[in-house]
């Protein structure tokens, strides 16, 4: 036991150091490509811009990774290191693909500096100031086990930065006037209709699954474990009835079930091949274990919900994700990939299934 738990810590310290070494070196890829784009300008603001952005990158890993991943840890699906590595791909590419889109969002959707006379320094600081602000509260929130949202976090932070900033420059008039409040709202809008449409759709679809192969799953295995005890009290029942035999009738059914026992090994028998009441029994024991068919729902829904649930993330990964990859995909094309990789998974959910 103590090796088994010193080759998994000896496992844990190369995954740690393989990570370090990839921060590392992305961290220095980006000091030496930042410094060299901003001709070495306000080298000490760009360093310290950099140190928080590594430092709200480690608390977004702490919180979302968290809350995305913890319930297949919980569940036993993942382990932490798996699940450590799907985020570590996943979430460096949403940010690289989508995160461009993102963040022009946040600059531009969110606050008005048309209304006052801003120095562009001043801009830098207001976005610092946010990238901080929600940097800490990801930090506090994670020490405390609480699931926010980094979303929730930044743009809270970048609309009270530009709130304060407006109230030194101009007074409270021109601090609320900074705010585009319309945008504020749609955006807070969404945040309480996604939850409440995903738990819909969740709701939906886990009820069906409960309804055709879940609880038909349940059924069927209340109903073997009815037909085992069953097959275990008749054998009990056919023993008490063999020992009161007289010794020739012992004599003779052992012949007869010696051979039934060959003919039950046979593929092409039939019952009328039997001699004893006891395998003519067992046979239709076995009948009913057949008639119950526990695999049925498994076969039938699950390469349909598989089918679905493939179409719905792949549609999503074309229309929203990759579509600030610019790759031009056409309505119908897109069509046609999500019908072929539902497809796919249809057919190999079918063949597992079976």
């Amino acid at each position: 036991m103590a090796m088994e738990k010193t080759i998994a810590d000896k496992g844990d310290v190369k995954l740690s150091l393989m990570f370090a070494l990839g921060l590392s070196a992305m961290v220095g890829y980006f000091m030496y490509w930042g410094l060299g784009y901003t001709n070495y300008n306000h080298v000490s603001l760009f360093v310290l811009a950099t140190f928080f952005g590594v430092f709200m990158a480690f608390n977004i890993g702490g919180n979302d990774v968290a809350n995305s991943f913890g319930t297949s840890v919980g569940a036993g699906t993942l382990t932490i290191k798996q699940a450590l590595l799907v985020a570590a791909i996943f979430e460096v590419s949403g940010a690289v693909i989508a995160g461009g889109e993102v963040t022009k969002t946040i600059r531009k959707g969110i606050v008005d500096l048309s209304v006052i006379d801003v120095d562009p320094m001043q801009f830098v600081y207001i976005m610092m100031a946010a990238l901080l602000a929600a940097a800490i509260w990801l930090l506090i929130a994670t020490k405390r086990g609480l699931p926010v949202s980094t979303t929730h976090a930044i743009i809270g932070g970048i609309v009270g930065s530009s709130l304060a900033m407006g109230f030194v420059i101009g007074g409270a008039d021109t601090s609320l006037s900074l705010v585009k409040w319309d945008k504020i709202g749609t955006i807070a809008v969404s945040w309480v209709l996604s939850p409440v449409l995903g738990g819909a759709v969740a709701y939906l679809i886990f009820s069906q699954i409960k309804r055709l192969i879940l609880n038909y799953n349940q059924v069927a295995a209340a109903k073997l474990a009815e037909i085992k005890a069953a097959k275990f009290d008749h054998k009990i029942e056919h023993r008490t009835k063999f020992d009161l035999m007289e010794y020739d009738e012992k004599v003779t059914y052992a012949g007869a079930m010696a051979r039934d026992a060959h003919t039950a090994q046979e593929a092409d028998f039939v019952p009328e091949d039997l001699e004893t009441d006891y395998y003519k029994e067992r046979y239709e024991f076995k009948q009913q274990k057949w008639a119950v068919n526990a695999t049925q729902a498994l076969e039938k829904y699950a390469p349909f919900f598989a089918s679905v649930g493939s179409m719905l993330i792949t549609g999503m990964l074309l229309v929203k994700g990759l579509k600030n990859m610019k790759l031009e995909i056409s309505m119908v094309s897109s069509l046609l990939i999500v019908g072929m990789i539902g497809a796919a998974f249809w057919l190999a959910t079918a063949i597992f299934a079976k």
